[in-house]
């Protein structure tokens, strides 16, 4: 009976995925079985944030759930209907929305994401194809990131106007840590009696294991240590926000208007982006490991991409990390 009243749908000319869904419907309640589900784009991109937390790092997690956010306040209203009617041609309008004010780089980072959630719901049976996989990514022109050289570093923490800001910017450019985890590091990520800096990367989630430079270690030693070991090394700078008008990336701004030192701008998208930032002392220290010795495995475990915890460390590795960070010049003294 189900199959005649499809194929009578289909002779008249009036078949809408809707009326075939109807009778499936029908036949599936008649022989005591529950409904075909319909989930929305809301429903299964909250199905698939839930999957996720607890596997993800809480920094990976969030950019998850903000292209879900990003895709949902695109789709308006049509965000509680039926994921299956989105198309291809959904996908490429979205790509190009946030192209209006988003770098080409972080598109496809969020078009990536949103092709994970329709991917594990293809998976589940609720959709027949991925469309944002069928999207193209858009062209990336790589921006060249310029360096500081170690006098204008020096010029940075002359002008830093807080000695947390000295501290953060000298162990920056020592670590090559990037703002977040810079900004957050505790007393118990030092161990002072080895020299050694190690912390967990918020980014990737990863241990970095990484050997204390001398600049660092001496202006540790003009800082009274915290008898709270999960005490903050820079408290007025922890947990404070990385951008925005008040962010640190615009103090750090700040610092260097005060050093009287510019990078280049370059046009990305229409926008004027700096080539020096603080992100640019990461770039900064992994030069200089590169720069003086070709030793690729080395500047990995220094820039922390990759590292273990310290008591799988021999002597030997150990040694390799300190002779590493000395090849980051010393700041002049002047």
């Amino acid at each position: 009976m189900s199959f005649i009243e499809a194929e009578t749908a289909v002779a008249s000319g009036s078949r809408t995925e809707r009326q075939f869904r109807r009778i499936i419907d029908s036949a599936l309640r008649r022989v005591g079985e529950s409904p075909l589900g319909d989930a929305t784009v809301r429903e299964t991109l909250g199905t698939w944030i839930n999957e996720k937390s607890g596997a993800l790092a809480p920094m990976s997690l969030k950019l998850y759930k903000q292209a879900a956010t990003l895709f949902i306040k695109f789709l308006g209203t049509r965000a509680d209907k039926s994921i299956r009617q989105i198309t291809k041609r959904d996908a490429v309008a979205f790509r190009d929305w946030l192209a209006q004010d988003r770098s080409p780089s972080t598109v496809n980072k969020i078009k990536a994401y949103l092709a994970g959630a329709f991917q594990s719901a293809r998976h589940e049976g609720i959709l027949e194809q991925n469309v944002f996989s069928l999207t193209g990514n858009l062209k990336v022109t790589p921006i060249e990131r310029d360096t500081f050289t170690p006098e204008q570093v020096a010029r940075l923490v002359a002008a830093a106007h807080t000695d947390e800001w000295k501290g953060m910017i000298i162990l920056a450019y020592t670590s090559a840590a990037r703002l977040v985890d810079a900004a957050n590091m505790k007393w118990s990520n030092i161990d002072l009696e080895n020299g050694l800096l190690e912390f967990r990367v918020q980014k990737t989630g990863k241990k970095a294991l990484l050997a204390l430079h001398p600049d660092f270690v001496e202006w540790l030693a003009n800082q009274q240590p915290s008898d709270d070991p999960n005490a903050f090394l820079f408290p007025s700078l922890a947990r404070g926000r990385q951008a925005g008008k008040f962010g640190l990336s615009n103090e750090f701004k700040k610092i260097m208007i005060r050093a009287k030192i510019v990078g280049r701008e370059v046009v990305n998208k229409g926008r004027k982006i700096s080539t020096l930032s603080f992100h640019a002392l990461r770039h900064t220290s992994a030069t200089s490991i590169y720069g003086n010795a070709a030793l690729e495995a080395i500047a990995k475990r220094v820039t922390q991409h990759n590292s273990d915890s310290l008591k799988t460390y021999i002597h030997q590795d150990l040694e390799v990390l300190r002779q590493a960070t000395k090849l980051i010049p010393r700041l002049p003294r002047q």
